[in-house]
C-alpha cells in the first residue's frame, strides 16, 4: 500500500569546478539502485544544465551552495536541485525558435529547452529550504535489483494481502514452536525414561543383596521378575550376576542361562556413566543400566555382584513418536484456530474500509444518499467520521453546484471579454518606444490598458483599474474602452477626454463601482506628452540623464463616482504637458505591481519598483519590461497573485538633430533668464557656433514671450520637483520645522544636501501642495512623526539623502486623520511575522483611492517668510493629506457659489 521512497543527497558550493562532483554523484546513486545508463546519462546532462543556470543566474550577486537530492521510486527517478539564490521559474520560459538561433548563429540560451526535452516532468517551487527545481524521469521497465525479493508480490485486495501475511506469520510461529518441541521431546522423553530406569535398577540392586550373599538363584530370579512385572513398560530384561560375572538370576533364562557369563551384546554409545546403548545378537537395540551390588555395612567396599536392566529402545522411540504426533495435532489445531481468528479479525477491521470504498465510489458517481452512522471511539471510526463530514460538505456543494457553474460561466465570459478588450500588439509612433505587459490574477481582475490612435501624429495610451470584478467589471471596461476611443478622436486635451468619458459612463455604472484611469497623449510632431489622471497611480518619469525621478499625477476624481454636482468632475480634473529628453522612461502601472506579494506576505512596493526602474532604465522598452517582469516574478516566488499586474512603458528615442534642438531651447531659455550666451551653451552642452548659426534667429523670430511660455509649459524641471529633491526638503523640515521657504532653500544649498539649488518660490509651492506652508503645520507634522528616522513625500518610495532606495525600514505607526470629520481612523496593516521589508504607507488610503494629490496653486511673488499664509492646523498625517483634496475641491465650489 505504501512504498518506501529512497533519498540520497549531496551539498556542494555553487561553483563551476564542483559540477563534476554532482555528475559523479548522479552516476554513483543511479548505478547503486540499478538504473539504466541511458537514464543516468540523461540526468547527468540535465543536472549540468540546471546547475550552470543556478551558478550564473541565481547566485550572480553572491556565493551559495547547491543541494542535489535524488529521490528513488519504483517507477521513477526524481532529482531535486535546491538553492537560496534569486527566484526564477523555468516554466515561464518559452521554447526558443531554433531556426532563428541557427540563422543568427546564437550560442547558448538552450539550457531550459534541453531540460524539457530530456526529462518527463519539471516542477519549480519556493520551499523552506529555498528554490527547488525537480526533474523527474519515468520508466516502465522494472529496473534491475541488486538484491532480488525473496518472494513475489502478493496480488489481490487488501483483505487477501493481510490474510496471506497473517497466515504466513501464524504458520511460521506455530511450525517453529512445533519443530522446537519435535527435537526437544526426544531428549526430554529419553532422559525421563532413563532416570526411571536408573531408579528401578537401584531398587533391584538393593533387593539382590541377600540373594547374592546366600547364592540363591531362585530368590534372585524372583526379585528380577518382580521388578519386571511392576515396570513392564520400562524393563525388558533383568539380569543379576555375581562378582565374577556369572548369571545368578534372570528374567529370561533362554538368553541369560544360570552359572554362565552374561553376554550383554555390543556397546554402541555411552549415554551416561551407568547407561549405554547396546545391540544384541538378534539386532535389537537396548538401553543397558548396570549397577554394583555392595554388602551392607562395608561402605561400598565389598562388591557382591551387579544388576543389569535392559530397556528395549523401540519402546522409547514409540513414546517419542506418540508425543510428537500429539504435539502435531495440537499445532494443527492452533494453526486452524489462529487462521480462522485472523480471518474474522481482518474481516472485522477491513469491513469499515470496504464500506468507505463503496461510499467513495458512490461519491465519485454523485450517488450519495444516506449518511454513515459511525462509532468514533477508534481510529477507523475517526477516519470514517472524516469521510462522513465530507459527505455533508459534498451535499452542501451539490446545492451550490448550480451557483458555482453560473459563476464559472460568468468568470469565463469575463475573461473572454477582457482578452478581447486588451490590445494584441503595440502600435508604433515616431520617436517613442512602447512596450506593455499584462498578467492576469487568479480571479478575473479589473485592469485594462489600450492604445488609441488620435490622429496621424498622436497616440493615446490608457491604463485603468476597474473596482469591480467578473462580468460587471468587464462590461464597465467595455464601456470605458468604447467611449474613450470615440471621444479621443482629434481631442487636444487629455482632461477633456476623461471628462467626456465620465459624462457618458457615470449614469450607467453600478453604485459603488468606479474606475481609476491614467490617460497619456503622445505627440510625435511637437514632441510633447500630455496626460491626465482620474484617481489613478502616479506616472513615473525617470530621467536617466540627470538620474532624477518624477511622480506625475494631476488632480482628478475616478470615473463613475457619484458627485453632488454633475459638473464637479469636469471642473476639478486637470491635465499636464511635459517634453521628454532622449532616454527618458515613462512607466504607467496598476496597484497590482506594488501590491504583488511573496510567500512571506511582503509587498513588492514602490521602493523595489523604483529600484528596478533605475537599474534597467537604460534598456530599450521591450527589454525593460522583461527585466521588470523578472524582478516581480523573482520577488513573488511563484505565489498566486489576486490582482492583475499591468505595465506600459514609453521611452523617448529622439534623433540626434532633435536632441540638439532640445539643448538649444534650454540654452536660449537660460539666456532669457540672464545667463551669458557662452555659459548657457556650455551648460546645455551645445557649441556656441551651432547655437548662433542654427537656432538663435529662429527662437527670436518666434518671440521671446511666446518662447518663454512654450518652454515653461512643457519643462518638467520647471513644473515639478523630483522625489530626490522632495526627500531633501522633508529632511530639512524634520530637523528644522521652524524654517520657511527661504531658509529651507539656503539649507539645501549646503554640502550635506549636495548643494541642491531650488528656488524659494518652488519650495513654497511644494509646501502649499503638501499643506506644510505654515510653521504650525510643519511642527505638528514633525511631532506626529517624531518616531521616524526619515520623512518622505506621501505615496513615494523611501530614499536616502543621496537618492538611494531604502528597501528595509522600521515599521510605520498607525495613520490617523482626526482633523477631518467623518473620516474613520486608518491603521496600517500589521507586518507579516519575520518580514524584513516594511509595509509602506498605503499609497491611496480611503479617499486616496478616489482623489489624487493636487497640483500646486499659483504662488504669489516671492512670499516673505514673515507673511506665510496662516491656515488652520489640521491634525493629519502627511500620508493622508491627499484627503484634503475633498476639502479643496468642494471648498472651491462653495466659494464660486458665494461669489
Amino acid at each position: 500500500m505504501f512504498k518506501r521512497v529512497i533519498k540520497e543527497q549531496i551539498k556542494v558550493p555553487a561553483k563551476i569546478e564542483y559540477l563534476k562532483d554532482l555528475r559523479d554523484f548522479v552516476t554513483r546513486i543511479g548505478g547503486k539502485y540499478g538504473f539504466s545508463d541511458s537514464v543516468i546519462n540523461t540526468f547527468k546532462l540535465a543536472v549540468d544544465e540546471a546547475s550552470t543556470n543556478i551558478i550564473r543566474h541565481a547566485y550572480r550577486d553572491h556565493d551559495g551552495d547547491i543541494v542535489l537530492r535524488m529521490i528513488v521510486r519504483r517507477n521513477s527517478l526524481t532529482i531535486s536541485l535546491i538553492d537560496q539564490g534569486r527566484f526564477f521559474n523555468p516554466e515561464q520560459v518559452k521554447d526558443p525558435d531554433l531556426r532563428r538561433y541557427v540563422a543568427i548563429g546564437k550560442r547558448g540560451g538552450l539550457g531550459i529547452f534541453i531540460m524539457r526535452k530530456l526529462v518527463d516532468e519539471i516542477d519549480y517551487r519556493r520551499t523552506e529550504e529555498g528554490n527547488e527545481l525537480r526533474l523527474t524521469k519515468f520508466h516502465n521497465i522494472e529496473r534491475k535489483r541488486k538484491f532480488p525479493l525473496p518472494f513475489p508480490k502478493i496480488p489481490g485486495t487488501l483483505q487477501v494481502k493481510y490474510y496471506t501475511i497473517s497466515a504466513i506469520i501464524i504458520s511460521a510461529i506455530v511450525l517453529g514452536a512445533y519443530f522446537y518441541l519435535f527435537f526437544q521431546s526426544k531428549n526430554k522423553i529419553t532422559l525421563s525414561i532413563l532416570q526411571r530406569l536408573r531408579a528401578t535398577g537401584e531398587v533391584l540392586a538393593n533387593n539382590s543383596i541377600d540373594g547374592l550373599l546366600e547364592d540363591d538363584y531362585l530368590v534372585l530370579s524372583r526379585e528380577a521378575k518382580i521388578i519386571q512385572q511392576h515396570n513392564s513398560q520400562l524393563v525388558s530384561f533383568a539380569v543379576i550376576t555375581d562378582a565374577k560375572g556369572m548369571v545368578k538370576g534372570s528374567t529370561n533364562v533362554e538368553k541369560f542361562s544360570f552359572w554362565k557369563p552374561a553376554h550383554l551384546g555390543r556397546a554402541l554409545r555411552q549415554i551416561t556413566n551407568d547407561i549405554i546403548l547396546i545391540q544384541m545378537e538378534d539386532g535389537r537395540k537396548y538401553y543397558l543400566f548396570s549397577s554394583h551390588v555392595f554388602a551392607r555395612g562395608t561402605n561400598k567396599s565389598t562388591v557382591l555382584g551387579k544388576v543389569h536392566i535392559l530397556l528395549d529402545k523401540s519402546i522409547v522411540d514409540r513414546q517419542i513418536a506418540q508425543k510428537r504426533w500429539h504435539d502435531l495435532k495440537i499445532a494443527l489445531l492452533i494453526l486452524l484456530l489462529a487462521n480462522v481468528g485472523s480471518i474474522l479479525l481482518i474481516t472485522f477491521i477491513i469491513n469499515p474500509f470496504r464500506k468507505l470504498a463503496t461510499w467513495i465510489r458512490q461519491l465519485g458517481q454523485g450517488e450519495i444518499q444516506d449518511e454513515m452512522e459511525i462509532d468514533t471511539s477508534d481510529e477507523i471510526g475517526e477516519i470514517a467520521q472524516a469521510f462522513s463530514e465530507i459527505t455533508d460538505k459534498f451535499r452542501k456543494s451539490q446545492k451550490d453546484l448550480a451557483e458555482q457553474e453560473r459563476l464559472q460561466q460568468e468568470m469565463q465570459m469575463a475573461q473572454e471579454i477582457q482578452q478581447t478588450l486588451l490590445p494584441t500588439e503595440v502600435p508604433s509612433i515616431e520617436g517613442y518606444e512602447i512596450a506593455s505587459y499584462y498578467q492576469a490574477a487568479k480571479e478575473v481582475g479589473g485592469d485594462y490598458f489600450d492604445f488609441v490612435e488620435i490622429d496621424r501624429d498622436r497616440l493615446g495610451v490608457v491604463v485603468a483599474d476597474v473596482s469591480g470584478k467578473g462580468v460587471p467589471g468587464s462590461l464597465v471596461m467595455t464601456m470605458i474602452r468604447t467611449t474613450l476611443r470615440t471621444e479621443a478622436r482629434g481631442a487636444e486635451s487629455a482632461a477633456q477626454v476623461l471628462a467626456r468619458v465620465n459624462d457618458f459612463v457615470a449614469s450607467d455604472m453600478k453604485k459603488g463601482m468606479f474606475v481609476t484611469l491614467f490617460y497619456v497623449i503622445l505627440d510625435s510632431r511637437k514632441r510633447r506628452v500630455s496626460f491626465a489622471s482620474a484617481g489613478h497611480n502616479p506616472m513615473i518619469l525617470y530621467r536617466s540623464e540627470t538620474k532624477k525621478t518624477y511622480y506625475l499625477n494631476p488632480k482628478g476624481f475616478p470615473l463613475g463616482i457619484s458627485l453632488e454636482e454633475p459638473e464637479l468632475f469636469k471642473r476639478s480634473i486637470e491635465d499636464d504637458t511635459i517634453q521628454l529628453c532622449k532616454g527618458d522612461v515613462l512607466l504607467l502601472y496598476t496597484d497590482g505591481v506594488t501590491e504583488a506579494m511573496n510567500s512571506k506576505r511582503e509587498l513588492f512596493g514602490e521602493e523595489r519598483l523604483l529600484q528596478a526602474v533605475r537599474t534597467y532604465g537604460h534598456l530599450p522598452a521591450k527589454q525593460f519590461i522583461e527585466k521588470l517582469k523578472e524582478e516581480i516574478m523573482s520577488f513573488t516566488e511563484g505565489q498566486v497573485q489576486y490582482d492583475d499586474i499591468t505595465l506600459v512603458v514609453i521611452k523617448e528615442k529622439m534623433s540626434a538633430q532633435e536632441v540638439e534642438f532640445d539643448r538649444a531651447k534650454k540654452a536660449f531659455y537660460d539666456i532669457l533668464r540672464g545667463v551669458t550666451m557662452g555659459e548657457a551653451c556650455r551648460q546645455a552642452n551645445i557649441p556656441l557656433s551651432t547655437f548662433t548659426r542654427k537656432y538663435r534667429y529662429e527662437f527670436e523670430h518666434q518671440g521671446i514671450e511666446n518662447f518663454r511660455q512654450e518652454y515653461e509649459k512643457s519643462s518638467v524641471e520647471l513644473k515639478h520637483l523630483s522625489i530626490e529633491e522632495q526627500t531633501k526638503i522633508y529632511d530639512v523640515i524634520r530637523q528644522h520645522p521652524e524654517y520657511g521657504p527661504k531658509k529651507i532653500s539656503n539649507e539645501l544649498n549646503t554640502a550635506k544636501y549636495g548643494f541642491t539649488k531650488i528656488s524659494e518660490n518652488r519650495i513654497y509651492e511644494e509646501l502649499v501642495r503638501k499643506h506644510l506652508n505654515t510653521r504650525e503645520l510643519r511642527e505638528a507634522y514633525v511631532t506626529r512623526n517624531i518616531h521616524r528616522r526619515r520623512l518622505k513625500p506621501p505615496g513615494t518610495p523611501m530614499l536616502t539623502l543621496d537618492g538611494r532606495v531604502i528597501i528595509e525600514r522600521e515599521a510605520m505607526p498607525k495613520i490617523s486623520a482626526p482633523g477631518i470629520p467623518g473620516v474613520k481612523e486608518i491603521t496600517s496593516p500589521p507586518e507579516a511575522e519575520g518580514s524584513s521589508v516594511e509595509r509602506k504607507e498605503p499609497e491611496k488610503p480611503l479617499a486616496a483611492t478616489l482623489f489624487t494629490t493636487p497640483e500646486p496653486k499659483k504662488p504669489s511673488e516671492q512670499p516673505p517668510e514673515s507673511e506665510e499664509e496662516q491656515l488652520p492646523v489640521v491634525e493629519t498625517e502627511a500620508e493622508e493629506f491627499v484627503l484634503s483634496d475633498i476639502v479643496d475641491l468642494f471648498g472651491k465650489e462653495k466659494e464660486k457659489q458665494l461669489e
